[in-house]
């Protein structure tokens, strides 16, 4: 069943994959591997509730899987809008995977999101150590800068994220009231013209998704 259910889930049939994980665990209530394969399932189905309770499940079952506190991390982070427990799980996955960079750089923004900002440097610095070149965490790092009163050190992270991935509207919005504040006015306006360029393509693509994905159900 599991063989299958992941077999499932590399064609996109992630209905039949649950049906297979939910056999795997009828067979075997200690099967991890099926709880684990059937919470990821649910996060692409954007059931998020059941995804959490299976990733809850392996923690019961094993409590040193750091995928499980680092995934069930990011739902309380970015669904259940709980920043305490989700900072709870990344400590819990940095406590067994010291070098796991997306716990950093996911507790940064969680951080982040209750005004924490020099903890929010210090972990967005982190993420950086061990993953070089990681535009979203130099853009999160100049947010950070920037609240906490830092325009120097804001406008240099953004410039770097930038650098990464030129076609990120927000921070190019977010550059551009760095260079507002700064009296670069001239530089302010280009980026606020390269992120409604960059909206405008967004908006497109997010569309292209929106249809093939209606395509995909209408086949079905």
């Amino acid at each position: 069943y599991l063989a299958r259910g992941e077999s499932y889930v590399q064609v996109g049939k992630y209905d039949e994959a649950i049906k297979d994980f939910n056999n795997a665990v009828k067979l075997n209530k200690q099967c991890i591997d099926a709880y684990y394969s059937r919470s990821r399932v649910y996060m692409m189905k954007e059931d998020y509730t059941s995804a959490m309770d299976d990733f809850s499940q392996c923690i019961e079952l094993n409590n040193k899987y750091s995928d499980a506190y680092i995934n069930r991390g990011v739902i309380f982070y970015a669904i259940e809008n709980d920043c305490n427990k989700a900072i709870k799980d990344f400590d819990e996955t940095l406590r067994l995977n010291p070098k796991c960079g997306d716990a950093y750089y996911y507790r940064g923004r969680a951080y982040l999101k209750k005004e924490e900002y020099e903890n929010a440097i210090e972990d967005f610095n982190k993420v950086l150590r061990i993953t070089p070149g990681f535009a979203e965490a130099y853009s999160n790092l100049g947010l950070a800068y920037y609240f906490n009163g830092n325009l120097v050190e804001s406008l240099k992270n953004f410039t770097e994220s930038l650098k990464l991935n030129q076609d990120d509207f927000a921070t190019h919005l977010n550059r551009g009231e760095v260079f507002s504040k700064i009296g670069k006015i001239d530089e302010a306006k280009a980026d606020g013209q390269k992120a409604k360029e960059c909206t405008i393509v967004q908006i497109k693509d997010a569309a292209k998704h929106k249809l093939e994905k209606l395509i995909r159900t209408i086949e079905k």
